[in-house]
């Protein structure tokens, strides 16, 4: 399977998660960027929700490093998409996985509190595909830019 098959994957196994019909489109394409990072390289495609207007980038990392290195560098990441798109989307969020890992993701997001969270969908979103209540989540990732 090619690194855009998998993205693909990835961005429909997403989009069934969080209820974003948008993102199991079957007819969706994308581009794949390699990120030739020495620890860890990944694949990575950037989605625009222009119903939110917030850009979701979503990483598959073919690194065999364990999430206590993984997660500091997610967090600069999401802080490097925020950079990116502050004038011109209302939110960013980092959806990733690691390559092998057939179930759940990671994602990030700035929550309602402003602050940067991390969550798993299959430790942060109920059975219905929406976030707990205590979480903050609406229906999209708030990022605290209205």
């Amino acid at each position: 399977m090619s690194a855009k098959e998998k993205l693909l994957e990835f961005i429909r196994q997403s989009g069934e998660a969080l209820g974003f019909e948008e993102l199991e489109d079957p007819d969706l394409d994308v581009e794949v960027e390699r990120v030739e990072d020495v620890e860890n390289p990944f694949y990575c495609t950037d989605i625009l929700r222009e119903e939110t207007n917030e850009l979701y980038r979503f990483c598959l990392m073919d690194s065999s490093l364990t999430l206590d290195v993984l997660i500091p560098s997610w967090f600069e990441q999401y802080r490097e998409l925020e950079a990116e798109g502050i004038d011109e989307y209302d939110g960013e969020v980092l959806f990733v996985r690691k390559e092998g890992e057939a179930e759940g993701f990671w994602y990030l997001y700035r929550t309602e509190t402003g602050e940067v969270g991390l969550f798993h969908s299959d430790y942060s979103l109920d059975d219905d595909g929406d976030e707990e209540e205590d979480e903050g989540f609406d229906g999209h990732p708030q990022n605290g830019k209205e």
